[in-house]
């Protein structure tokens, strides 16, 4: 998407029924998941515009990674939270240094997801958690699905199998 297209898509995902569900649900989730005694280190893969970025850190010390410069900029404003500018295939941070890592409909932009998720479970600390949100069921693809240049849509079974080959050991599909 252009920079405009995400500074508009960005307004509207804080509006829309439907983003605002789907928040409601993630942060359900990831409440049960996470312990609430300490401050986490968090990072939001693929962060876009930093909607959900914002609301990580509630966690504990959150940042973004986010590989297209404009977006990093919009999302470095739109937040006021730390942002890198980088590849899921390299991310620059320490081995195991993230207490929990989102991908929020992420993965499934990246074309190399076995390279990405091995780089994922890098950094991911021992005992940490790592959140996944993709689209389900490639039946289901259209043309939005290609507008929005996603590679591909997933089973359970698929993103298990990825998750595992990664060296994940998924808890919750």
């Amino acid at each position: 998407m252009e920079p405009d297209a995400y500074r508009q898509f960005a307004d509207f995902e804080e509006k829309h029924w439907w983003f605002r569900a789907r928040r409601r649900i993630f942060f359900h989730l990831l409440d049960e998941m996470l312990p609430r005694d300490r401050a986490l280190d968090v990072l939001d893969v693929g962060c876009g515009a930093g909607g959900l970025l914002r609301r990580l850190e509630r966690y504990g010390r959150a940042r973004g990674l986010e590989p297209y410069r404009e977006i990093s900029i919009i999302a470095g404003e739109r937040t006021g939270l730390p942002l890198m500018c980088a590849s899921a295939y390299d991310i620059p941070l320490r081995d195991d240094s993230q207490d929990l890592v989102c991908l929020f409909d992420t993965l499934e932009h990246i074309p190399d997801e076995a390279r990405a998720l091995r780089e994922i479970h890098r950094i991911v600390k021992p005992g940490g958690v790592a959140f996944f949100s993709v689209p389900a069921y490639q039946f289901l693809w259209s043309n939005n699905d290609q507008v929005a240049h996603h590679c591909r849509r997933y089973t359970r079974g698929r993103l298990s199998r990825s998750l595992c080959s990664a060296g994940f050991a998924p808890d919750r599909l």
